[in-house]
């Protein structure tokens, strides 16, 4: 069983490097991204503890060499240098004694190795600069301040010396502190007589107050911390670390798995960081316009190599991951080539697409008959555009899909003439997925709102190629005149829904007959738009308007799906 307990921080920091180190599992401890942000924490951090502020609970894994060896996990040192890498430990070092990982709280843990043991460095004009975190001695907890301004002030240095004078203020390496021959009294008497100051100045309390409560700060059990026993396996911990990890930089579980990637990607002659590789891809295949992410494409890539597709770290084992290396090339150029469907069916943007595990079967599909397009005049162009379109419209892939998707592949295996578009929609249905497609498509028509997802995507199918990439919806009666008369329901409903054009840009709240009455209305707009045939379009005739658009929306969508 895990428990909790206390430490302080003159112990873990004494132990860091010692005890304590970093599984890979977590983001690189990176300063130069923003010094000046980075600073702030550290000012904060010290800031916090001197005012006896909370920072949070740490998670540690106590971990045998063993589970080391089996899970290949590899332990990295804290850095003693921001402007270095972490030093990864040979496993042998842990041989005879267990290793405590680190699955929350790198950040603080690093911060504090730095400023007690380390430096901080930078690299500036083809030099290295060295900086030490000082402590202002002279920092009164009296003096009025903002509700967010720091009491206890502390700065980073290029200076060497134990202490220096600046101004008004009298700073302090607080590295000094863990020195043995630290003691509150000689020091505040050695700063004083160097600065003259007599043993009745307030600056005389001040200075020793300040030491003394730092030195207090360091001996205290002031740290809480939560021990995952060495019984737990790396899934187990894993999944611990997901659930309770809230401060710092909070790491997704797709991060946690890339660390895990990572060992086994670099190996070999082809040194290809992963991390990267799938950054520039994910951005690559996103262009700012759909959300695919890590997630997406690691699950992608076991449903491509034919392995297990739940998402678990165990499914990321030195062989899978080796298959993706070594298939990533043919899994890039496959959801490529449905990215680029996907603009060839009108679905541009995320906006369209709720589910992103919907096209992983489409994927599958073009991986396993090795396609370099999908063929506008090919048969699967068909199939594919009203498969993608019905899964979507269903809502086929919300909540768990991992079935769904195991059950396509081996579907799609056993029939690789065409794509297999019946065949998956029966499989889905004995999942208890439903998929409208004729006279059913009534009750989904029933329930399409003004710009959703499934908006779009109806009126993708009603105006096809004549829409614009990014199109905004309209309303034909005008949403303010009807929602005074008539249910939100109703009046927001896809059978009152518009693309808007350079036609109806300007129509504003204008009545609906009199706007149709313009003199530059086109002949064809009638049949473009859907309008059904009534005496009258005024506003007392809205609701009449509604349910014979419906019906043509609806032949429009069966006629589609046929």
């Amino acid at each position: 069983m895990g428990k909790y307990e206390s430490i302080s921080i003159r112990k873990l920091v004494s132990d860091i490097n010692e005890k304590y180190f970093l599984p890979e599992i977590q983001r690189e401890f990176v300063w130069a991204d923003d010094k000046l942000k980075f600073e702030d924490k550290v000012y904060d951090l010290f800031d916090s503890l001197l005012r006896d502020y909370p920072i949070g609970t740490f998670l540690f894994w106590e971990i045998k060499y063993d589970n080391l060896d089996q899970d290949n996990i590899t332990v990295l040192k804290f850095l003693d240098n921001c402007n270095k890498e972490n030093e990864i430990i040979n496993k042998e070092h842990f041989k005879d004694k267990n290793c405590i990982l680190v699955l929350d709280g790198q950040q603080r843990m690093t911060i504090l190795n730095l400023a007690f043991k380390g430096i901080f460095e930078e690299s500036r004009k083809n030099r290295k600069i060295k900086k030490y975190l000082y402590f202002n001695l002279l920092s009164s907890p009296i003096q009025e301040k903002e509700i967010n301004e720091r009491i206890f002030e502390f700065k980073l240095f290029e200076n060497d010396n134990k202490y220096f004078k600046d101004s008004n203020k009298i700073w302090w390496r607080i590295s000094e502190i863990l020195n043995k021959n630290f003691g509150v009294f000689p020091i505040t008497n050695e700063i004083s007589t160097k600065y003259e100051i007599s043993s009745s100045d307030m600056q005389y309390n001040l200075i020793g107050s300040n030491l003394q409560k730092l030195d207090n700060v360091l001996a205290r059990e002031i740290l809480s911390y939560y021990m995952i026993d060495s019984t737990k396996n790396d899934e187990e911990a894993l999944e611990i670390f997901v659930r309770v990890n809230s401060g710092g930089v909070t790491l997704t579980y797709s991060d946690l798995l890339f660390s895990k990637i990572k060992q086994y990607w670099k190996k070999g002659d082809d040194k290809i960081d992963a991390r990267e590789e799938f950054k520039e891809f994910v951005t690559k295949i996103n262009r700012d316009k759909f959300e695919f992410d890590n997630d997406f494409i690691l699950k992608t890539s076991l449903m491509l190599i034919d392995k297990d597709v739940r998402y678990q770290i165990k499914n990321f084992n030195k062989d899978n991951v080796n298959l993706i290396k070594t298939n990533w090339n043919k899994i890039k150029e496959s959801i490529q080539v449905i990215v680029n469907f996907l603009n060839n069916i009108h679905i541009t943007s995320k906006k369209y697409l709720r589910s992103n595990n919907a096209i992983i079967p489409l994927i599958y599909y073009v991986y396993a008959k090795s396609l370099k397009d999908v063929d506008l005049t090919h048969k699967d162009f068909i199939f594919m555009k009203k498969y993608t379109y019905a899964v979507l419209l269903n809502g086929v892939f919300g909540g768990q899909s991992d079935s769904l998707l195991t059950d396509a592949r081996d579907i799609i295996k056993q029939n690789n003439n065409f794509f297999p578009i019946e065949e998956l929609f029966k499989a889905f249905s004995k999942k208890n997925k439903i998929i409208r497609k004729s006279e059913d498509l009534r009750d989904l028509i029933d329930n399409i709102q003004y710009n959703t997802d499934k908006s779009k995507l109806v009126l993708s199918i009603i105006y096809g190629n004549l829409l614009l990439t990014d199109f905004q919806e309209d309303h034909m009666f005008s949403q303010t005149r009807m929602i005074k008369l008539y249910d939100k329901k109703i009046v927001n409903n896809i059978a009152n829904i518009q693309p808007l054009g350079y036609s109806n840009q300007a129509k504003g709240d204008t009545p609906f007959e009199e706007w149709l009455k313009e003199e530059n209305r086109a002949n064809d707009y009638y049949d473009l738009h859907l309008v059904p045939k009534l005496e009258s379009y005024t506003d007392d005739q809205f609701e009449k308007f509604i349910q014979n658009r419906k019906n043509l929306i609806f032949e429009k969508l069966k006629q589609f799906f046929e």
